[in-house]
């Protein structure tokens, strides 16, 4: 499928720290892509990178087909962008930081008014767009950012964690709206929603430390583990890290942890697990869990190392 964003060899550093290092990523035409990842991993600088906001230091860019340094403006009017941070004017009622933003992209005054409306009932701050956004709720300035956005139709939606703050019931409109306008729209998000990610999300792309280390669609990501199961032993009480040594003896065993009263650990084969399991039988276990990895499970390996 053509590629509506690519990224090639973007490389960003921001007061001498690198943000971003020989990144490259495409993003197909008329899809939903999440890119996931740590604070700081990098996620919210291909955004701004692709809006804009900040230059990048290498590498090419395009939106639509074309290089977003030579044909910014052209790049500029196709794309909504909805930041993580609130940058509603505060000193201007709502329905003005909208209504300007509209005439920033040039949609007609009626178009301006009905789309204003419109989203203002769907999200319930109709009776707040003559208020300053320093009188409404975080969760309800979100939703704002997100329909302002939204304005001007754009062909290309990119959301840097864009249900952060919100309410469930504002959560559930927001991915409605992108599911009834998915199919005309490309759509890259950042989150670090994992079920957000695994349900919304077409493609999926792990960051971390500046690149893109893992890709794909879900299925294609959780099967890159080969069957990896994650196992949990929980028990009544607390254990010792002792406990720890029965797997040295292992290989096969990843990531062996105590959190709280439970051994968990990570492999292919369930006689690992037996295994485990008659080394502590005679301990007070109070139950157990066996889960094919998911989109958490593949991410915290990747990033603490051990299931690459």
């Amino acid at each position: 499928m053509e590629a509506s964003i690519t990224l090639k060899s973007i490389a960003k550093k921001i007061d001498k720290e690198v943000v971003l290092a020989d990144l490259s990523i495409g993003v197909e035409n008329n899809s939903n892509h999440a890119i996931i990842g740590q604070n700081g991993s990098g996620k919210s600088s291909i955004l701004k990178i692709l809006v804009g906001i900040i230059e990048k230091d290498a590498g090419i860019a395009y939106i639509d087909g074309k290089d977003i340094s030579t044909r910014s403006n052209e790049t500029r009017m196709m794309t909504g962008y909805m930041p993580q941070y609130i940058d509603l004017d505060d000193e201007i009622t709502i329905y003005e930081n909208l209504f300007i933003y509209s005439q920033l992209f040039n949609v007609s005054e009626d178009k301006a008014k009905l789309r204003i409306q419109n989203f203002s009932e769907i999200f319930d701050f109709k009776e707040f767009l003559f208020e300053k956004s320093s009188n409404l709720s975080l969760g309800m300035l979100r939703s704002i950012q997100f329909c302002r956005a939204l304005l001007h139709d754009p062909k290309i939606l990119l959301l840097d964690q864009p249900t952060s703050g919100m309410d469930p019931q504002n959560k559930l409109k927001l991915w409605n709206i992108i599911d009834r306008i998915g199919n005309d729209k490309t759509i890259l998000f950042s989150t670090q929603d994992f079920s957000e990610a695994e349900k919304y999300a077409d493609r999926i792309s792990i960051i971390h430390q500046g690149d893109i280390k893992m890709d794909g669609s879900l299925g294609t990501l959780v099967n890159a583990t080969k069957g990896l199961n994650k196992f949990e032993i929980r028990f009544k009480h607390s254990v010792d890290e002792e406990i720890l040594s029965i797997f040295n003896d292992m290989p096969t065993v990843l990531k062996p942890t105590i959190n709280g009263n439970s051994i968990e650990f990570y492999s292919n084969s369930k006689n690992d697990f037996f295994k485990v399991l008659r080394h502590v039988i005679d301990l007070e276990i109070e139950n157990i869990d066996i889960n094919f990895c998911r989109l958490l499970d593949l991410y915290l390996g990747l990033v603490e190392n051990g299931l690459e």
